[in-house]
């Protein structure tokens, strides 16, 4: 176990918590037995045979371990057990009759008497066609064998319930069935735990041939036996099979507290259905709580209220039923005199957790203690509550507090029984490596390939058994598993029936439960207490006398004091992701701390009001759930309300986007923005028009939330109860004064619960999308939304040759990144796929033990062309020769780095150069180099299109005859990269993204030093991979264009690919800005590029010896496109957008459009001021001086004719990095404004394209095409756009 209990590396700030891993709406067993073997294979050991029977299997009679039972036994069965595997006697016939030779064994063991154990009712029955009968929709499977119930009579059906050890069997043992079997047996566990309450555990058997696995499964954990020679080894077989005949039910798993009722007649006649949720079940289960003074209380299922099922046995499995006390009548049972409906829930716990009970109790001390206070009223918590009109709040907040009233707002448990600890994980226990549930084997086409999850396990290369080529579970050095904790069972009773908040009958009367709800957290927040479970879910209601609804907050299994010392637990724990807190869900505080503003340099910040920092937790600051971020879950309820619960389709659009999970609790861009940006906009255009007067006060209520994460972020201040007084003020005037007055919306219905209304049930990790049990109360489902690049349908196999020593590899196609449906066939027809290494396995294909899923790039250059790695590997010998250079500090092209203002700049340069360039004796991969390549985040990731153009100016001469260009000799070149990237304009925020790109810009000085140019700086090559700190790494790509600058080559006439929208203003205009040596001053500059409308273009430069050509400032300068591209047309604002359709422009000859000319000649701070959303305002004037940086440089540059001075670069390299350097100083107010996600409705645009060249992403291989949003098309990839 020590590989088990060693410590994790990261910090645990939190209980850690996941979501619930649930089944697909009545998706069948047999359909989903890949998907609950991923979601099980984490919580899965493995053991040596004896230490399974030691700790796992039943005990056995005390004597049968003498030498002579044991031969007597086997005498008794000579003649009926086997002696050869079955596979050669039976090596065609159906596992039935080749193991029937089981049930006569059976037979003869079941037939001994001991005296310290009796034989238990469970018989062994062969039953490959008997069709099993479930309570739990989807159970369509089959096992070959049990030992279970015995049948009734002849006719009796096969139940779910009738089957206490299950038992598959294979005739062959080969990889396909024991991969099979494997999962047979841990999907049929998964769903008879799901519909059979009893279950504590379960033990199984699994047999191919002659080797048979033994297997435990627990809530805890589950483990998996080593297989053995049942054949040679008939000792440990015959044990076995004693210790699950001769076992107590307890011993076999059932929970004697809990057992089944088949009631001919309803129980109760009182107990309505629920129709909420619940339909009535064909079983009833009595669950008995044992009371030592009076006796033992027993109550009957009447409805279900929620059970979902689950696809991993392991974890909390929380079921609540509807019930009613009865009384034994004989043989049955009967409905108690007196008794009225109550309600049960059923949860598994760790086995040193307290009890919702005893934390219960524990918080009802706490707040009976602070209000016995004299002074109770003064207490620092409450110190926000002194104003007059505080008063009518103080006064409530009295009378709940006086004579016990408090305990009203709470869901009073009445009585609660907990059974035993579960086994704990033996010393000797594994894990699984390789997994238990083997992967899918890949077959060549037409069969998609299953990648075991790598969440918590790792992977090695297993030996390979020769005689069957079978594989064996290696030892891992490390593995980096929890700490697998026993669990305890526990029953709660509650008096209450009690309706979640967003099922009230209207908006009114769901807020004023809310409002209630606020004075409970108030109640915790003075007794030191925290909820960390606030959810619709868990806020309840009542209904009183007079038709009014009270609240009853439950659910405390979570709820502790604030300041409770205790440390984080490693179990994850389940949650309900949509009503999260912000800080909680992104894992960060808003902001860390206070920094020092240079206000000469970035005066622009220091009156913004909504300044904010997200930095990641640390051991210093460790991030903790607080006493605003339950209050923080109530507003996320109300807007849950408002939107999701209301039956007006915009407003549940808008729902959508915001309440959305993912297996990682990523939350979405509309969820951040939700909360760090204004919303009266988005909630003005989606709510249903009685409920618009909401959309303000939810918007002060957000505003109130954020400010004061801020500031108490601002002060380190999270510790400080007194900080959190003015919020619980705020909130608790907020919605007193909204209530005041609910005339227009207070009565506006809610959906009923059977409606199409999402389901507040978060998604589930890997295709498994969260649904109620059908048959014990089915709701309808929220379906996620579908990632862009799905799996493609046929797969192929790429080899790779290692020239060297001649070894071959293989990769077979997973899905598709990119992928484009071109009109014309020849070009370079670039497609991009994200694969996985295979080898070959008989006659198709397996994944390798141990790879990652990596990305394969297929291009066509010209065979006279050098491939990208030859460009990269020649790249950076020219840098690593700089590097060498004792003089490189005094090199021409960083005289401009000389000045003390830029001295941080330069030493960061000169680290950057002896760190991270400098090899042992040969060139080191530069770390802002993508050496190993790209993929998105997801499966796939769309960029701006690229045009074709040609790098020389066109004639302007008539031609007579066609001047086609000459057809060069094509070559197809594979990449492969390693590197698992995301492009700078897909990055979570905009402080993220201009990160990435200050780190371009000191990519380009590096290559400036080298003497390249890159020439196709855009969006998707510059991309970002994320370090173990949570911050992002530039990682440069597609150096297929880069050359040197002064190479010699001439331009060659093919036209070649590029992206528009980043493009320099001289290329694309295919001039440059100035030419020859015109008098110049300021006026004549102020002129030009101020007041500048309709600019003429001087074309005087076709007259040069020396053509346009590509130089350095161009690279930087589509950085400067690529900025402004971000904080327009990646942002989810509608004038933003529409002021990025203007710029980013294009068509099928690459002329330059009037507003990315006026974005080039003009002052841009103004019309950005009017269009960025308000954080980002004072980025206008940044990039207003970038742009003047760079249009200056252009025009001095052109007046000397200069192009060809190397050294005239360095003057604008170091403006750039001075720039960028001191707007990333501070990057409050700004830096956290969410980018849109690939998926999100601001998506790329596409320029228009040329009539014959119309480029399409090619679906068949998973990318999805786009709708056209705000103006913007799709992405696409153009090509064959020619300018001649």
């Amino acid at each position: 176990m020590q590989e088990l209990a060693s410590s994790q590396k990261k910090i645990l700030h939190e209980t850690p918590r996941k979501q619930r891993k649930e089944a697909v709406p009545d998706s069948k067993t047999t359909d989903i037995r890949t998907v609950i073997g991923e979601a099980m294979n984490p919580e899965v050991l493995i053991c040596k045979p004896a230490e399974f029977q030691a700790h796992h299997l039943p005990p056995l009679p005390e004597r049968i371990r003498k030498v002579d039972q044991i031969e007597a036994i086997k005498a008794a069965l000579k003649g009926v057990m086997i002696n050869h595997p079955p596979s050669a006697a039976h090596p065609r016939k159906h596992e039935a009759e080749a193991f029937e030779f089981l049930q006569k064994v059976c037979r003869v063991i079941g037939g001994r008497r001991f005296t310290t154990k009796k034989r238990n009712r469970h018989q062994f029955r062969l039953v490959p066609d008997a069709k099993i009968h479930s309570d739990v929709n989807g159970g369509n499977f089959r096992i070959d064998g049990l030992i279970g119930e015995p049948k009734s009579n002849a006719n009796a059906k096969l139940h779910a319930t009738d089957i206490i050890v299950p038992m598959e069997f294979k005739v062959e043992r080969t990889r396909p069935t024991v991969r099979k079997n494997r999962l047979q047996v841990g999907s049929s566990v998964s769903h008879i735990m799901n519909d059979d309450v009893r279950r504590n555990f379960m033990l199984a058997i699994s047999i191919e041939d002659d080797r048979m696995t033994l297997w435990y499964f627990s809530r805890s954990h589950s483990v998996k036996s080593e297989s053995f020679d049942y054949v040679k080894d008939q000792d440990f077989l015959i044990e076995v099979l004693i210790s699950l005949m001769f076992a107590t039910d307890e011993e076999l798993g059932l929970d004697p507290r809990v057992q089944i009722h088949l009631p001919q007649e309803p129980i109760s006649t009182k107990s309505k259905p629920i129709k909420k949720k619940g339909a009535k079940i064909a079983k009833k289960y009595i669950y008995e709580f044992p009371d030592e003074v009076n006796g033992s209380r027993f109550f009957s299922t009447t409805d279900c209220i929620s059970d979902f099922r689950t696809l991993a046995v392991a974890g909390r499995k929380t079921r609540v039923f509807k019930v009613i006390q009865v009384e034994k009548q004989g043989t049955g049972w009967r409905e108690k005199e007196g008794a009225e409906p109550m309600v049960l829930k059923d949860v598994w716990l760790d086995a040193n957790a307290r009890t919702e009970r005893q934390i219960q109790n524990q918080l009802f001390t706490d707040i009976q203690s602070f209000s016995e206070k004299p002074d109770w009223k003064s207490d620092d918590r409450l110190h926000s509550f002194t104003d007059p009109e505080d008063a009518d709040i103080m006064q409530a907040f009295e009378a709940v507090l006086q004579n016990g009233n408090y305990k009203d707002l709470f869901l009073l448990i009445k009585a609660e029984s907990v059974g035993h600890p579960s086994k704990e994980v033996m010393g000797a226990a594994r894990p699984a490596n390789p997994p238990v549930f083997l992967p899918k084997p890949v077959t060549g086409a037409g069969e998609g390939m299953r990648i075991p999850s790598r969440q918590t396990f790792q992977t090695t290369n297993p030996a390979s058994n020769p005689s069957n080529g079978l594989t064996q579970e290696d030892k891992i050095e490390k593995p980096e598993y929890r700490k697998f904790a026993p669990k305890r069972r526990c029953f709660l009773l509650f008096a209450d029936e009690c309706t979640p908040v967003d099922y009230l009958p209207t908006v009114g009367d769901a807020f004023t439960v809310l409002s209630q709800c606020i004075i409970a957290l108030r109640l915790m927040f003075c007794a030191g207490w925290v909820h960390r479970d606030i959810s619709a879910g868990n806020v309840l209601a009542l209904q009183d006398a007079n038709g009014g609804w009270k609240l009853k907050l439950a659910d405390l299994e979570y709820a502790k004091a604030f300041k409770d010392g205790s440390p984080p637990t490693t179990d994850p724990k389940t949650g309900t992701p949509y009503f999260m807190a912000h800080e909680i869900l992104t894992r960060n505080y808003i902001r860390v701390g206070t920094q020092d503003i240079d206000e000469g340099t970035l005066k622009e910040a220091r009156n913004e009001a909504r300044q904010r920092i997200v930095c990641p937790p640390s051991e210093k600051h460790p991030l903790r759930h607080n006493f605003q971020h339950d209050l923080e879950s109530v507003f996320w309820i109300a807007l849950w309300i408002v939107t999701a619960r209301i039956d007006h389709p915009p407003s549940r659009q808008n729902a959508n986007l915001i309440f959305t999970s993912t297996a990682d609790l990523h939350p979405s861009t509309a969820r951040q923005s939700a909360f760090v940006l204004n919303i009266i906009g988005t909630l003005s255009e989606c709510l249903v028009e009685p409920l618009l007067p909401l959309a303000h006060t939810l918007e002060k209520v957000r505003n109130d939330l954020y400010r004061a994460a801020f500031y108490r972020g601002d002060k380190l201040a999270w510790q400080d109860e007194k900080s959190y007084s003015l919020i619980h003020a705020k909130m608790a005037i907020r919605f007193v004064l909204l209530l005041e007055d609910t005339r227009g919306w207070g009565d506006v219905p809610l959906a009923p619960p059977n409606s199409e209304a999402p389901s507040p049930a978060p998604e589930s990790a890997a295709e498994a999308a969260s649904v109620l049990i059908a048959s014990r109360g089915r709701a309808d489902i929220y379906k996620p939304t579908k990632k862009k690049g799905a799996k493609i349908s046929m797969k192929y196999i790429y080899e790779f040759l290692d020239k060297v020593d001649g070894s071959r590899f293989f990769f077979t196609t997973h899905s598709s990144i990119s992928d484009y449906r071109t009109v014309a066939v020849a070009g370079r027809k670039t497609r991009v796929f994200k694969f996985i290494e295979v080898e070959k396995w008989g006659t198709s294909w397996c994944e390798k033990k141990g790879t990652e899923p990596m990305v394969l790039k297929v291009v066509w250059p010209d065979t006279n062309a050098r491939t990208e790695m030859q460009i990269q590997d020649q790249l950076f010998t020219d840098i690593q020769s700089f590097c060498g250079k004792p003089d490189r500090k005094s090199y021409d092209r960083l005289h401009f780095f000389a000045d003390p203002e830029v001295a941080g700049i330069i030493q960061a340069f000169k680290d950057l150069l002896q760190n991270k360039v400098l090899g042992n004796g040969h060139p080191a991969d530069p770390p802002v180099f993508l050496t190993k390549p790209m993929t998105a985040t997801g499966d796939g990731f769309q960029i701006p299109s690229r045009q074709t153009f040609q790098v020389t100016t066109p004639s302007q001469d008539t031609i007579k005859k066609p001047d086609y260009r000459k057809f060069a000799p094509k070559k197809r070149c594979f990449h492969l990269f390693a590197e698992k990237c995301t492009s700078v304009d897909h990055l979570p925020t905009v402080g993220d993204a201009f990160s990435v790109l200050g780190q371009c810009i000191i990519a380009l000085r590096l290559m400036f030093c080298a003497g390249w140019i890159h020439r196709d700086i855009a969006a998707g090559n510059v991309l970002a991979l994320q370090d173990a700190n949570g911050g992002w790494k530039l990682k440069f790509a597609d150096l297929e264009y880069a050359k040197t600058f002064k190479d010699g080559s001439p331009p060659t006439t093919d036209p070649k690919t590029g992206t528009p929208y980043f493009m320099a203003h001289e290329i694309l205009s295919c001039n440059y800005i100035r030419v020859g040596t015109q008098s110049l001053t300021s006026s004549t500059v102020d002129e030009t590029f101020q007041m500048y409308e309709e600019p003429t273009i001087d074309d005087s430069s076709e007259e040069l010896e020396s053509p346009l050509q590509h130089n350095f400032q161009h690279d930087l300068e589509s950085v400067f496109w690529i900025a402004l591209w971000i904080i327009t047309a990646r942002i989810d604002h509608t004038p933003s957008i529409k002021h990025a359709k203007l710029i980013f422009t294009s068509n099928a000859n690459l002329s330059v459009s009037p507003h990315r000319q006026r974005a080039f000649f003009g002052d841009i701070s103004k019309t950005l001021c009017k269009c960025l959303v308000e954080p980002l305002r004072p980025l206008a004037r940044a990039l207003e001086r970038v742009r003047n940086d760079l249009y200056i440089s252009a025009f001095c540059r052109g007046d000397k004719l200069a192009w060809q001075d190397e050294t005239s670069y360095s003057l604008i390299h170091a403006k750039m990095a001075v720039r960028f350097a001191f707007l990333l100083k501070d990057t409050r107010g700004w830096g956290d404004v969410p980018l849109n996600l690939p998926d999100s409705r601001a998506l790329p645009p596409a320029p228009e394209s040329a009539a014959e060249a119309t480029s399409v992403v090619s679906a068949s291989r998973g990318s999805m095409e786009s709708p056209t949003i705000c103006g913007f098309k799709s992405p696409a990839r153009e090509a064959s756009n020619k300018r001649s």
